[in-house]
């Protein structure tokens, strides 16, 4: 999901550099089915990339990955990153620098979501954080196969998109209001 949010940005930042953005918000097609089909065209290829580690991890670990648990890993993968590219897209849409912060957080989200130990190991202070990061449930769900962690994964992403969709939408509407973003 991190490479997925990086290619996302970077294909977001050339649009807004390249003066293309105005078009598309003052067009009549909607800025969240473009999100989507960018989320959407940049995870097939790293769907790729999913199949051959899977493929890696079952000849060469012996591990057995079940159709279902692929789905479910798509499934997770594509729904967060799509989660995570409406926040950064707002966050693109009222900063300059918006690649310095990305990359800073992303790196707080990788260490406080539990993406290369269980959370039982996270310090109690931080596990409050940790618990509002859709990828830390995807990562426990994927890592101790109890269903259970798959009710706060729905609940943080679903929270996670509606925040997005809030942000994304007051900062449309400061972008009309200004007469486009580069007025």
């Amino acid at each position: 999901m991190y490479f997925s949010v990086i290619e996302c940005f970077l294909s977001k930042q050339t649009v807004i550099t390249s003066h293309k953005l105005n078009n598309l918000l003052m067009s009549p097609s909607k800025i969240y089915e473009w999100v989507i089909g960018q989320t959407v065209g940049i995870n097939l290829f790293y769907t790729c990339t999913i199949f051959i580690s899977a493929s890696l991890v079952s000849l060469i670990g012996g591990v057995e990955i079940s159709l279902m648990s692929l789905i479910l890993i798509f499934a997770l993968a594509y729904t967060t990153s799509f989660s995570f590219n409406m926040l950064v897209f707002a966050l693109q849409l009222n900063f300059d620098r918006a690649f310095h912060t990305l990359n800073f957080s992303m790196d707080i989200i990788q260490f406080l979501a539990c993406v290369m130990y269980p959370l039982s190991v996270i310090p109690m202070y931080l596990k409050g954080f940790s618990a509002v990061i859709p990828i830390t449930w995807s990562n426990e769900l994927l890592r101790t196969h109890e269903l259970h962690n798959l009710v706060p994964w729905v609940i943080t992403n679903i929270l996670l998109i509606f925040i997005s969709f809030l942000l994304v939408k007051k900062c449309i509407s400061s972008f009309k209001q200004r007469g486009g973003l580069y007025a």
